[in-house]
């Protein structure tokens, strides 16, 4: 009896030693598969993308092209980034970037401004096609593009793109080649028609004028046709404010004819540059008169025709020319000062005669804009007025770093904390994830397979050695006449073929069985063994309780 529950020990461990070379590996691949998913970051882009528009925000201070004020009372910023041309509204006092859009741009990332409704008309070149955009940015709404016929721009924008008083003229070419001028104003687009005069006849060359020191009075259009005369048309919203005149001995004086004819029936007296000095000059008979007086000294000064009654003058406080600005408004004739803003340029440092800068009337409000501040002030309270400085912007990229920081930071964490929800998208999302679970799927389900089919066949066994004992089968002791290995191995177990003889019924039996026996009690010539006896087909089996 002793020798058969060793033999019950050794089939036991039999099944250990037959589960360890799937066991190992499983082990192995379900650390590989922990580990991966441990590993696994599908927001590791999106981490990484925060983070270093973290560390770049506070960069972003140095490409900043130019600063506007919206007359919400809000900050817009213009700023180089990949290849366009990035508006960011910035709120000042909450410190926050409210609104992100993009402008099409050629690599000089060059725009045209004018305060138009509620917003800004911005003008570009597309860098693909030589293409003028038009794009209206109103805060609060989506960037509009405008529907501005196709005309290309093959030089400078400068030479295509004029912003005058709150109105853009655009000139271009046609695909045909033809010249093309049209006018934004109060977002209407209006074509003005270059041949419409009858002396306008092969025209072969249109150019915005911009020579002369009238140009902020005067917006204007050079023509010349093929048989070399030139003409200078005026640029107005109004068409009965367009006059065509021909070129005189000398552009000056053609341009002195075109602005007698544009102010014909108003003030005739404007504010000029004498010697550095403001002066009122009569535009009819080309006459310097009085010197207008200033409350400061103003050196350097330049002038910007901020609407059809109202000029800037902006300059410098002494001679040296990085000294504090200074600047007043004047009503046309220079006769009256409106208002004084002296003491809020003082604190701001930006370049009157860069091209960036702009200056723009809307109803009772002043806007100025630049490369390093922009400035509203209400004409009617000059105490009532906005700023858009680099540290105020700062103020607001580096809040917006923060909280990018905060959601890089929270992504993280999440990555990092096990849920159900995250192994499901590991095993979905990641092609590690799948792999390994198929791999520990099918390695799990090889024994598992094994363990199901010989259940089935224990079962099975069972069952049939149940039927044999209801139907006349019998329990017998054997003895063991013969015993010869068949070289098979089970579990390291080997299996032997054994003679048997048994007395059943007064006869002698012989018959033959299998068994897989243990190494350290293996079993005997004159052993007996435990069998179960079919009479009716005389087979026998190994007895199993």
């Amino acid at each position: 009896m002793a020798k058969k529950q060793k033999n019950n020990t050794s089939f036991s461990k039999g099944w250990i030693f037959f589960s360890v070379p799937f066991l190992i590996p499983f082990i192995i691949i379900g650390f590989m598969f922990f580990k991966g998913y441990t590993e696994f970051q599908p927001e590791k882009e999106q981490i990484d993308q925060l983070i270093h528009e973290a560390e770049t925000l506070g960069e972003n201070i140095n490409e900043i092209l130019e600063y506007y004020i919206l007359p919400n009372g809000h900050g817009l910023t213009a700023r180089s980034t990949d290849g366009t041309i990035l508006l960011e509204e910035v709120d000042p006092d909450a410190n926050t970037i409210v609104q992100t859009e993009q402008l099409n741009s050629d690599i000089f990332m060059r725009s045209f401004v004018s305060y138009q409704k509620d917003g800004l008309v911005f003008i570009t070149k597309a860098d693909d096609n030589n293409i003028i955009k038009g794009y209206y940015y109103e805060s609060g709404k989506e960037l509009t593009e405008l529907d501005i016929p196709e005309i290309h721009a093959d030089g400078y924008l400068e030479s295509h793109v004029l912003s005058h008083q709150g109105t853009i003229y655009l000139l271009g070419k046609k695909g045909d080649g033809s010249f093309s001028l049209y006018s934004i104003h109060e977002l209407q687009l209006e074509e003005i028609n270059l041949t419409e005069n009858e002396q306008i006849v092969d025209l072969v060359d249109a150019k915005l004028y911009y020579s002369s020191s009238f140009t902020d009075l005067l917006p204007a259009v050079e023509l010349s046709l093929y048989d070399q005369s030139q003409f200078m048309l005026t640029l107005s919203p109004k068409a009965e404010e367009r006059f065509l005149i021909p070129e005189a001995m000398s552009f000056w004086e053609t341009e002195e004819e075109a602005v007698s004819q544009l102010y014909q029936g108003k003030e005739s007296t404007v504010i000029r540059i004498a010697d550095n000095q403001l002066v009122q000059y009569d535009i009819h008979t080309h006459t310097v008169q009085n010197e207008i007086p200033t409350p400061e000294p103003i050196y350097y000064p330049s002038l910007f025709q901020i609407d059809t009654n109202l000029t800037l003058v902006i300059g410098r406080e002494s001679v040296d020319e990085s000294s504090a600005l200074i600047g007043y408004v004047f009503n046309q004739s220079g006769e009256e000062l409106v208002v004084d803003l002296t003491e809020r340029l003082q604190e701001q440092s930006f370049d009157y005669n860069n091209d960036a800068f702009f200056a723009q009337v809307t109803e009772e409000e002043l806007y100025i804009a630049s490369d390093r501040a922009a400035i509203s002030v209400n004409l009617a309270d000059p105490s009532v007025s906005e700023w858009l400085t680099p540290e105020s912007v700062e103020k607001s990229y580096l809040a917006l770093a923060e909280e990018k920081q905060q959601q890089a930071e929270k992504l993280t964490q999440d990555s990092d904390t096990f849920s159900k929800d995250r192994l499901l998208q590991y095993i979905h999302e990641d092609s590690a994830g799948q792999t390994f679970t198929i791999i520990i799927t099918f390695w799990a389900g090889i024994p598992l397979l094994i363990i199901i089919i010989i259940f089935i066949i224990s079962k099975l066994s069972k069952w049939k050695r149940k039927r044999i004992l209801n139907n006349g089968g019998i329990k017998v002791q054997a003895k063991i006449t013969q015993i010869n290995q068949t070289g098979t191995y089970i579990n390291e177990q080997p299996q032997v073929r054994m003679k048997v003889q048994f007395t059943y019924q007064h006869d002698l039996i012989q018959r033959e069985v299998k068994q897989v026996v243990s190494l350290l009690y293996p079993p005997r010539l004159g052993d007996f063994v435990d069998l179960l006896y079919d009479p009716r087909s005389g087979k026998v089996y190994l007895w199993r309780d």
